[in-house]
């Protein structure tokens, strides 16, 4: 199952540069990254999709990075309008609350891969997958 990392971080110079270096020195390739700030801008969190999440949990805790390991569901679409929203819809219907999401396209393959994070991964993989969309494991997602 694919994993993503949740990093808890100042919103302050220098963030990004220090958690990039501990994964440029342990060898590990950001997939994609989003970088969002709380409420009152002070903090922020750092969500990244790596090719190593296990190895760099184990970094960032090493260095006392606040951070957490979370499973999550990827999918397939197609890079067009409304590629989305058909997997959207479908999770809307089935009462799926999306927490957050992000996704990246590759242009090779005129596909888009979609990143859910939800309450219960196993049954969204499987009301997606009973959909029709074709769900992205880790290995293959990791090296996309």
């Amino acid at each position: 199952m694919p994993k993503q990392l949740s990093l808890f971080s100042e919103n302050k110079p220098g963030r990004i540069s220090r958690i990039t270096e501990i994964l440029k020195n342990e060898n590990i390739n950001i997939k994609a990254i989003t970088i969002s700030s709380g409420p009152d801008e002070k903090y922020g969190v750092i969500k990244l999709l790596l090719d190593r999440p296990d190895d760099a949990f184990e970094a960032f805790q090493h260095n006392n990075i606040p951070s957490k390991l979370q499973s999550i569901v990827a999918i397939k679409v197609t890079d067009s309008p409304g590629g989305l929203n058909s997997a959207s819809t479908v999770l809307a219907n089935k009462g799926i609350n999306v927490k957050d999401a992000y996704g990246f396209t590759i242009r090779e393959k005129d596909l888009a891969v979609f990143v859910f994070q939800v309450d219960d991964v196993h049954e969204t993989e499987s009301i997606l997958k009973e959909a029709g969309f074709d769900t992205v494991g880790d290995k293959e997602l990791y090296y996309i």
